[in-house]
């Protein structure tokens, strides 16, 4: 927990992160098998009520618009047509979600909770961290920022093997990325007027290798300059950014043959290149 100099926090029992304050082991399993569990369990909640002759835009849904965008559901003219591909993926992510917890439990009944306890010269030890530590910070960020690239290749591959869904055409096709940097380069500022999947898949290309090259060089290097408290917010700043890009833009209705066909392709394409 970022405690910004003061030695002595106490925090409400609602502060939920609080449980796991010095506990670095616990929180990196306990909250991914969370996460794994919600997407798993809320994907089953919609499937239940999704309702196939509504507009998907009018139904509150979350999870299922970005399966949908993802090609998976046999989606055609914005309906799912076969649910059963969204309840295998719904199940694997509660089935993972219980190997993420039992990590939990063994953090908590047989290895240590806090990952600062092991040899310094351990593996895990690399992984501990404490807000007031920005060498261990930035070597924690490349990491994410890696995998993050890592996801963008998938998408990337996925998108072209298996193929997305086309609001344009109402449809699932294969799209292969345009790798064009002068068209990446154009778009940094009009990004939205993009209407097509090919420039799409480009730019999570070149953001794949972007990332991965952002990785590494925070992985390879220290702290540049005087770390301060603005600076530790910013971390988290920069996770609520995150978080609200991935939880706040499903409410966008995605499978557009709602009756809202006027938004923008580029908006559903950013909308779809989240899932």
């Amino acid at each position: 927990m970022q405690t910004y100099g003061n030695p002595n926090v106490t925090y409400d029992w609602y502060a939920g992160n609080s449980g796991v304050t010095n506990r670095s082991g616990k929180f990196i399993a306990a909250h991914a098998g969370l996460m794994m569990f919600w997407a798993g369990a809320f994907t089953l909640f919609e499937l239940a009520r999704y309702d196939s002759s509504l507009p998907m835009g009018n139904q509150h849904l979350i999870c299922l618009p970005h399966l949908a965008g993802l090609g998976i559901g046999g989606v055609s003219n914005g309906v799912i047509t076969e649910p059963y591909g969204c309840t295998v993926i719904a199940v694997l992510h509660l089935i993972f979600s219980g190997i993420l917890g039992a990590g939990g439990l063994l953090h908590s009944m047989r290895y240590e909770g806090d990952l600062g306890n092991y040899p310094e010269s351990s593996r895990a030890k690399k992984f501990d961290f404490e807000w007031d530590d920005p060498d261990r910070l930035t070597f924690i960020l490349g990491h994410h920022l890696i995998f993050l690239g890592l996801g963008n290749i998938q998408f990337v591959e996925w998108a072209r093997i298996h193929g997305i869904y086309d609001a344009a055409r109402g449809a699932t096709r294969t799209v292969k990325y345009n790798l064009d940097l002068g068209m990446i380069w154009n778009h940094q500022a009009d990004f939205l007027s993009i209407n097509n999947l090919e420039d799409v898949m480009g730019g999570h290309a070149f953001l794949a290798f972007f990332l991965i090259i952002g990785g590494a060089f925070h992985i390879a290097t220290k702290n540049v300059g005087e770390y301060t408290e603005f600076k530790g917010k910013g971390l988290l700043s920069a996770e609520s950014v995150f978080l609200i890009h991935l939880l706040v833009l499903p409410i966008w209705p995605l499978l557009l043959h709602s009756g809202v066909q006027q938004i923008p392709l580029s908006i559903q394409l950013i909308y779809m290149g989240r899932c």
